[in-house]
């Protein structure tokens, strides 16, 4: 994770509709933002639509992957805007709310698999074990992201 500060250039703006909306509800869209910033490329994506214009004085706090920077955390400090992202309960149940049926999955998993037991149950517990392997997988990367936009936001009050 890196701090990068300096004047947006380059700045493009893309706009992403992430399927359908339902009942009169608009579709969700991710807000694609791609800019330099001392010399490094920087991408924010947002669910809103963010103030960031060319020559604004930012900082960026992001992890570099194949030359572009992932924006977790940002402070725009010519519209005195700041972005930390996820926040409040809700973004730290991301990762404990596939992790509870992961547990719930497991116990059915380790303890239908037994030398008494039929076909049936061992099909369940396989099944059961499946299901909690990809609740957990869900589980931790819900909880490696959260601590991601903790580290940036961290870096970003240095």
């Amino acid at each position: 994770m890196e701090r990068v500060q300096g004047t947006v250039e380059r700045l493009e703006y893309q706009r992403h509709q992430v399927g359908r909306g339902r009942a009169g509800r608009p579709a969700p869209t991710v807000h694609i933002y791609r800019f330099r910033v001392a010399g490094n490329t920087v991408e924010l994506r947002h669910g809103a639509a963010l103030p960031l214009n060319e020559g604004d004085q930012v900082t960026v706090a992001g992890r570099s992957r194949a030359g572009v920077y992932r924006a977790y955390a940002w402070d725009n400090h010519t519209w005195g805007a700041r972005l930390v992202e996820p926040r409040g309960m809700a973004a730290a149940m991301r990762g404990w709310f596939p992790a509870i049926p992961a547990a719930v999955l497991l116990i059915p998993a380790l303890g239908l698999w037994h030398e008494g037991a039929g076909l049936s149950a061992r099909a369940a517990s396989v099944t059961a074990a499946v299901a909690a392997a990809a609740f957990g997988i869900w589980a931790v990367r819900g909880f490696i992201e959260y601590a991601r936009y903790r580290r940036a936001a961290r870096l970003l009050d240095a």
